[in-house]
């Protein structure tokens, strides 16, 4: 028995000098009780009979009365806790869990009834246990943090109850992430969470439903908060009151979700990519809590093939979007600029692709400066477009409007700044019969395409074109209809630009 007595840091430097002394140490298979001695008379109890033998139900209790982390325990403890079928630990001291029951495949279920001295749980907290089907929370009260991983990738776990992390004010990465059967989770106790990390509960694919009611004071949630959920019906975020920045993916691709309200979400300043992205069964969205946002990242509402009206009412402090706004929403039919009135700029394929979208009102977009590529191009429903309050329009990119094959009147009455139109301007509109552009006086510069294949074309008022200076290939296949007066003015035009 010299062995005993010794350091866990000293058991485990003692494995390396004789292999009986290895075989012994790692098979403890008759000690009831090790006694590992600190500096200041702490000490470590196992009880830990037949750690070696994995058997059905063993329970491991440790009880630390001076150590300052558990780290400083992890030779030892690290080599034989991973054989543990079930885990209930207590401590009479503050403490943070690290290192410990991580990808542990025998593991299924841990109980935290005794620990309620600890303060921290550190990362890679009983992560990879995939046979893990209960834990309970109830005696971390006193933690404040939780590390990444967190329970990440426990594809057996089927409910988690939070009732126990009262005091719990930041969560990392990964919180139960990839736990694939988990079906409930009790947010009730989160009540003073503050910030999240990336993919909290991420590819959760069970999840039915999620209650945010709770959250009152969280503020920050990181990339991919509840993302991937597939089967995800219903999302309460009535407790979301205090926040105000959304990572990337927030609840993307949740495939199952057919409504979301935001009216809670009065104090949300900025959303990133992908926000409620590929939810292809969402069919409202309530943005009437969204007054305080000012910046929108790309792809926001992409792809949400079943949403079928948008009212931007809310969004009066909305200063700029990014990428794909709103595109790709083929079934969207009625779009709501009233309360944009704040907005500067718009990114890439702005409702690009929204199929069914039959009337276009600008009437919010009074302080809209600049347009990037594609803005409502291949909306091959629309029929009017009119920019009457786009005033303080002065540049649009690429393919605006391009492929509107149904569009009849394009009122430009607001293009009075505009100076700068990229390739494909209005291009393939071919039920479009009148073009005026009296009101286009600033415009100096247009790419190639410029309202070119718009075969049903018959009168086009070239007279604001006057500053036009550069100008690449365009008018082609628009000559069939156009009357003699149009032909001669564009064959002047045409002169003025040394075009063919």
């Amino acid at each position: 028995m010299m062995l005993v007595g010794n350091s866990g840091k000293t058991l485990a430097t003692c494995r390396h000098v004789a292999w009986l002394w290895h075989a012994l140490i790692s098979e403890i298979r008759q000690w009831r009780h090790v006694f590992t001695t600190r500096a200041g008379g702490g000490y470590c109890v196992f009880n830990a009979p037949s750690l070696y033998m994995r058997p059905e139900t063993l329970t491991l209790r440790l009880t630390l009365t001076s150590f300052q982390q558990l780290r400083q325990a992890s030779a030892y403890h690290a080599y034989v806790v991973p054989r543990l079928a079930a885990c209930g630990v207590t401590f009479d001291f503050q403490i943070k869990l690290e290192d410990f029951e991580c990808s542990n495949y025998s593991l299924t279920e841990v109980d935290f009834s005794g620990a309620t001295l600890v303060t921290e749980i550190g990362e890679g907290f009983l992560s990879d246990c995939p046979n893990l089907t209960s834990v309970s929370t109830a005696g971390l009260s006193s933690v404040t943090s939780i590390g990444d991983g967190f329970l990440s990738a426990g594809v057996g776990l089927k409910s988690f109850d939070a009732s126990g992390l009262t005091a719990v004010t930041a969560i990392g990465d990964r919180f139960l992430s990839w736990c694939k059967r988990l079906e409930t989770f009790d947010s009730s106790g989160l009540i003073a969470l503050k910030t999240v990390g990336r993919w909290f509960l991420s590819s959760c694919t069970g999840l039915k439903t999620f209650d945010a009611s709770g959250l009152t004071a969280l503020t920050s949630v990181g990339d991919n908060f509840v993302e991937g959920c597939a089967r995800l019906e219903r999302f309460d975020s009535s407790g979301l009151v205090a926040l105000k920045t959304v990572g990337h993916g927030f609840l993307e691709s949740c495939s199952a979700l057919e409504a979301f309200d935001s009216s809670a979400m009065i104090s949300l300043r900025t959303i990133g990519r992908n926000f409620l992205a590929g939810c292809t069964r969402l069919e409202r969205f309530d943005s009437s809590g969204l007054t305080a946002l000012t910046t929108v990242d790309d792809k926001f509402l992409a792809r949400c093939s079943a949403l079928k009206s948008f009212n931007s009412s809310a969004l009066t402090g909305l200063i700029s979007v990014g990428d794909e706004f709103l595109s790709l929403c083929t079934r969207l039919d009625s779009f709501d600029s009233s309360g944009l009135t704040a907005l500067t700029t718009v990114g890439r394929n702005f409702l690009a692709g929204c199929s069914r979208l039959e009337r276009f009102d600008s009437s919010g977009l009074t302080a809209l400066t600049t347009i990037d590529d594609k803005f409502l191009a291949r909306c091959s429903a629309l029929k009017s477009f009119n920019s009457s309050a786009l005033t303080g329009l002065i540049s649009v990119g690429d393919e605006f409007l391009d492929h509107c094959y149904c569009l009849e009147s394009f009122d430009s009455s607001g293009l009075t700044a505009l100076t700068t139109a990229g390739n494909h301007f209005l291009q393939s509109c071919s039920a479009l019969k009148s073009f005026d552009s009296s009101p286009l006086t600033a415009l100096t510069s247009v790419g190639y395409c410029f309202i070119e294949n718009c075969g049903c074309l018959e009168t086009f008022d070239f007279s604001g074109l006057r500053s036009l200076t550069t100008a690449g290939d365009c008018f082609a296949y628009c000559l069939g209809a156009l009357d003699s007066e149009s032909l001669q003015a564009l064959d002047n035009l045409c002169r003025r630009l040394g075009l063919d």
